[in-house]
């Protein structure tokens, strides 16, 4: 159904592990009816077959631009949110496998939906939060934003957030600075409260960052009739995104699988494979996702405690210590130590945790050097602190049969191993 990467490719899904389909498509604010002609398609895209004809356990579908009319703007929920939870609860009804709606929201034109299976998932999830954020005119108006949403199952904790992101293609300082926002303000009412901290968490929706290429480049090079015919994401060095991450400004916890699709956006809708004219294509709707980054309660080794933190440096450039002294990992980019041939850094060291540090860490312009070159202070990065859970891409694919809208969807299979041992 979808370009995607090679089945051979794909990793087998393991009998343990809860298997996650997340779905994202920006809608353009057509009407369901338009979409209704196309009901098996839509239900392709949220169920598919995967691999080895296994169904999702949970599924997350991100919707952008389901209303975006003043009323909207003013209302947050419309009746055009309410019809989109209609139509994909009825395209999830008719196999053999049933699904519950989980959880829901409209901010403006954004809309979430988690549904879980009915019989051996969704009896056993709690700790259902669902909460916006407003990155839109003026920090108090939904046209652009996220709705998380968070639950947990078998004593693990899972987050999906769905966003939509400044427009346009030189605006990526804005588009950083409100993934930075929706950082800090995503906090919930029961631990974990932070997003980061959830054990796994799943950010997608339209990302909005583009190529840095003409539209003829990026048409030669990755639109090709017949479909992708370009490198994997991780060698397109033209992505913002990308960039980005690199570099550390934006979604610097976060991992995305290749991308052996066209670009989603902007498409002729009703078109099969056509590019507007007026615009550069670009991978604006993606699916990123990532692992918590928190104490590990079998680890013979502590995090450093605030005795051994003296000063921190914070991607928002702001930081803090939590109550039990864990480095707050959602803000945080390095930990301070003092002493760097302390034993607990020669411990960490030993374990293969990377410690680094600091020449002149009071200046925009510090300078990184190896643990090894002797300085006044030391750090390590809490991403290397504790173990991760491992999450494995099965599939990321774009959906070109539903055409109905300038962007395409797209959606992702993921499996997170041992949660149902």
């Amino acid at each position: 159904m979808g370009m995607q990467n090679s089945p051979n490719d794909a990793p087998r899904i393991a009998a343990d592990a809860l298997v996650i389909r997340v779905c994202s498509w920006n809608v353009a604010e057509i009407a369901v009816e338009d979409v209704q002609t196309s009901r098996s398609c839509v239900r392709d895209w949220l169920l598919g077959e995967g691999v080895e004809r296994r169904r999702p356990d949970v599924i997350a579908v991100g919707l952008q631009e389901v209303d975006m009319s003043a009323k909207a703007l003013l209302q947050e929920r419309t009746k055009p949110g309410v019809e989109w939870a209609k139509l994909l609860t009825e395209c999830l009804q008719g196999g053999a496998e049933k699904y519950t709606l989980v959880a829901s929201d409209q901010l403006t034109g954004i809309a979430l939906f988690i549904f879980a299976e009915s019989a051996s998932v969704y009896p056993f999830i709690d700790n259902v939060e669902v909460l916006p954020i407003r990155t839109g005119f003026f920090y108090a108006f939904g046209n652009k934003g996220a709705l998380c949403s968070r639950f947990a199952f078998r004593r693990k904790s899972f987050c999906f957030v769905n966003c939509h992101l400044a427009a346009h293609q030189r605006r990526v300082k804005r588009r950083n600075k409100d993934h930075h926002r929706i950082l800090k303000h995503a906090t919930f009412q029961r631990e974990p409260a932070r997003l980061l901290a959830h054990d796994t968490v799943f950010w997608f929706g339209d990302l909005n960052y583009r190529l840095e290429m003409t539209r003829d480049e990026v048409i030669s090079k990755y639109c090709q009739e017949g479909g992708f015919t370009g490198p994997p994401v991780d060698e397109l060095l033209e992505d913002q995104l990308m960039l980005q991450m690199k570099v550390r400004r934006a979604f610097a916890h976060f991992t995305e699988s290749k991308i052996m699709f066209p670009p989603t956006y902007k498409m002729k809708p009703t078109a099969l494979n056509e590019y507007l004219a007026a615009r550069s294509p670009a991978y604006c709707d993606r699916i990123l996702f990532t692992t918590s980054i928190k104490k590990d309660q079998d680890s013979p080794l502590r995090p450093p405690s605030k005795s051994d933190i003296t000063s921190a440096s914070s991607c928002s450039s702001s930081s803090r210590d939590s109550d039990d002294g864990v480095v707050d990992v959602d803000t945080v980019f390095c930990v301070v130590c003092r002493s760097p041939q302390s034993t607990r850094l020669a411990e960490l060291r030993k374990s293969g945790w990377k410690c680094f540090e600091c020449v002149g860490k009071k200046s925009k312009r510090s300078r990184w050097v190896d643990f090894d070159e002797q300085s006044s202070a030391s750090m390590v990065h809490p991403r290397d602190l504790y173990p991760r859970l491992a999450v494995a891409c099965v599939e990321y694919c774009s959906d070109p049969s539903l055409n109905v809208s300038d962007h395409r969807p797209i959606h992702g299979l993921f499996a997170v191993p041992g949660v149902f041992s």
